[in-house]
């Protein structure tokens, strides 16, 4: 039997909701930009591991070694940058409202470089 061009069993069929789309969620994407090379790196956003990965390198043509973006409640989130190969931690309490990208770079000498924007980086 047909229902409206459809059959009776599809028509029945629900998509499952995400608990992280609406309002009260915004994309946090964090880039690893300029200085990585082999690095072994973790990212860690209200405590939870969302990146972990080794020989983590900048790519010199794009000035990009690899991203990681993860859905947050919009307000303040803590996040955590680790580069355990150069001994560095970097920590940002930061106020997230809307979509929210971080630029992170490091330094021969040791130390971060963050750039914090809602616009796209612009590939060079």
């Amino acid at each position: 039997m047909r229902l409206h061009g459809r059959s009776r069993l599809t028509s029945r069929v629900r998509r499952p909701v995400s608990r992280s789309r609406g309002k009260g969620f915004a994309t946090l994407a964090i880039y690893l930009m300029d200085g990585f090379r082999s690095e072994s790196v973790r990212i860690r956003v209200k405590g939870r591991v969302v990146y972990r990965k080794r020989s983590v390198t900048t790519n010199p043509s794009m000035g990009l070694a690899d991203y990681a973006a993860v859905r947050v409640r919009r307000g303040t989130t803590r996040v955590e940058i680790e580069v355990s190969s150069r001994r560095l931690r970097w920590t940002l309490i930061l106020p997230i409202t809307r979509t929210t990208r971080l630029g992170v770079s490091v330094f021969e000498g040791g130390g971060f470089l963050v750039r914090k924007q809602h616009a796209a980086f612009v590939a060079r």
